[in-house]
């Protein structure tokens, strides 16, 4: 008990010596705590057949009906299995031309019987029984308002969270980003992340989450990817920046923001480092490549999740090998984001990116030899008592 009165001070003490005379934006410094946890790694395969994929890139879980729902671009379909039950069920076929066209998908997910999907210009909604498209909202397109306003685009791979019955919140970036000139403006006033009204039926900038101080002082090239997490109440949105060890949480409610930094001095080959505001791109490419990156977050019932990437020599000359050469590490946070522990993630071409939580454990998709099964890679992490 002492021991814990200890922490509770130190935690209590970073909090009030680090908060600025804004009260918008609290930070908070964390100490690394190490602790002992139970981890459980195991591999579930799903028996598949010619038509299916041995690993999606793109793929979503609707968790109360157990299914996991894989974007087959061979195909230009959705495969549709059973994590309980480890079978495949069927495949939803999209149309590629007509009145129910459907662009190659570059994020989606399933509620109520519905397919959401974002394309290249699109959210389209997709009936999940016959894949015929119930609606289509234009949004990357110049003639768009609210893409010519913000300046704003949905970006591939985009993660997106439903608000029960209301729409959902898409991670956004703005189109200029890259064009050096327009770099610090776009750090000082873009946002991350925009909202899609169901009853509006369109998409708005409502939500002010923008870029941290570190990247409007700082130019970190294309090491600028963002993810997010949306609590299950409705009352929190938590998101990360690829160049930064830290989780930053955005209170709804109150609109404050409060930095979580955790301590990184023991992650291999940490190297965050900055570049010059106008670097040409080859050299904004190597930049990203050689730097660590935090990537993708994840949460569940009892921890926070972020896969690490660690960084790579100055004279590291192996591009096309840069990213196998590169060290996995997942990191484990407690709900207050100090960091518990950190696992070293097995090297097995897995889809960092594309992992999710079913029955409270983490999975991973990852390609194997085996062409026959479609397999994921699980962590079931716990308070070891």
């Amino acid at each position: 008990m002492r021991k814990n009165s200890f922490l509770i001070m130190i935690f209590f003490i970073s909090i009030v010596s680090c908060k600025k005379g804004n009260n918008q934006s609290t930070v908070v410094n964390n100490k690394y705590l190490n602790e002992k946890l139970n981890i459980e790694i195991d591999t579930v395969n799903i028996k598949i057949g010619n038509n299916q994929l041995p690993f999606y890139s793109k793929s979503t879980i609707e968790e109360e009906s157990n299914k996991y729902f894989g974007y087959n671009h061979t195909l230009h379909s959705i495969d549709v299995f059973d994590l309980k039950n480890k079978a495949y069920l069927k495949n939803i076929k999209l149309f590629k031309d007509g009145p129910d066209k459907v662009e190659s998908i570059d994020a989606f997910k399933v509620k109520n019987n519905e397919i959401h999907a974002i394309s290249r210009n699109y959210i389209v909604v997709i009936n999940l029984n016959n894949g015929k498209v119930k609606n289509r909202t234009l949004i990357n397109s110049l003639d768009n308002k609210f893409y010519t306003e913000n300046q704003t685009y949905i970006t591939n791979g985009s993660e997106f969270k439903f608000v029960e019955k209301e729409g959902y919140y898409v991670k956004t970036i703005n189109y200029k980003h890259s064009i050096s000139k327009e770099s610090k403006k776009h750090y000082n006033n873009g946002k991350i992340l925009s909202y899609f009204s169901f009853k509006d039926n369109k998409m708005n900038n409502s939500i002010d989450i923008s870029y941290p101080k570190e990247y409007q002082e700082n130019h970190y090239g294309f090491n600028n990817k963002t993810s997010f997490f949306h609590s299950d109440d409705d009352q929190f949105i938590y998101y990360n920046f690829s160049a930064l060890p830290s989780v930053f949480k955005y209170n709804k409610k109150t609109k404050i923001i409060t930095q979580y930094n955790f301590e990184s001095k023991n992650l291999p080959a940490i190297k965050t480092e900055s570049i010059g505001w106008t670097p040409p791109a080859d050299r904004m490419f190597q930049h990203y490549i050689l730097n660590s990156n935090f990537g993708r977050l994840y949460g569940n019932n009892d921890y926070f999740f972020i896969i690490y990437n660690s960084g790579l020599p100055d004279d590291f000359k192996d591009m096309g090998n840069a990213y196998a050469a590169k060290k996995k590490v997942l990191l484990v946070f407690n709900k207050e984001f100090s960091l518990l522990t950190s696992i070293d993630l097995l090297n097995l071409g897995m889809g960092l990116d594309s992992g999710f939580v079913f029955e409270n454990k983490l999975y991973f998709p990852y390609s194997t030899k085996n062409e026959n099964v479609a397999s994921f890679l699980t962590y079931n992490i716990s308070t070891k008592q």
